[in-house]
């Protein structure tokens, strides 16, 4: 009858409890956290990303989509996220230029107040917004030439 009468916050309290799972002669909770290493960039991954990203002209914007196919990674829209999330807070490497594939900005709550600062970039260079704060992608997408026809001199890290 209680648990009729508790709010739901307590439901969870009046459940009968489990008895231990085990992993083989341990407790699971005793069994230790995998240890979770920062992702390494062998392939160059993150700097051919930066580099599509740094050709990326004034005015125009790239979906991560975009970038992925750009740099020999298609379907890996979200190691373009990452690429991008992993900038150092000053870098001069163009990163706003860069949206989702619905034309809207997609800072992916790195920081608070992140989509303002790429908004007011973007506005600033003439990317145009409409009320609900999309751009049209076909509109300002960029059509570059292939990353393989690129100078070698700005293929560099940021």
């Amino acid at each position: 009858m209680r648990q009729q009468l508790a709010p739901a916050y307590l439901g969870a309290l009046s459940r009968p409890i489990r008895p231990k799972q085990t992993l083989g002669a341990r407790p699971l909770w005793a069994t230790p956290a995998p240890v979770l290493l920062p992702m390494r960039d062998p392939e160059g991954s993150h700097n051919r990303i930066y580099s599509v990203v740094r050709r990326t002209p004034s005015e125009h914007v790239l979906t991560y989509g975009d970038v992925a196919a750009l740099t020999g990674l298609p379907g890996h829209a979200r190691l373009v996220g990452y690429a991008l999330h992993t900038l150092p807070e000053h870098t001069t490497l163009p990163w706003h230029r860069v949206i989702s594939h619905k034309g809207a900005l997609s800072t992916g709550g790195a920081w608070p107040g992140g989509e303002l600062v790429q908004r007011h970039l973007l506005e600033a260079e003439g990317v145009e917004f409409d009320a609900n704060g999309r751009t049209s992608v076909e509109r300002c997408r960029w059509n570059p030439e292939p990353l393989s026809s690129m100078p070698a001199s700005r293929a560099h890290a940021p």
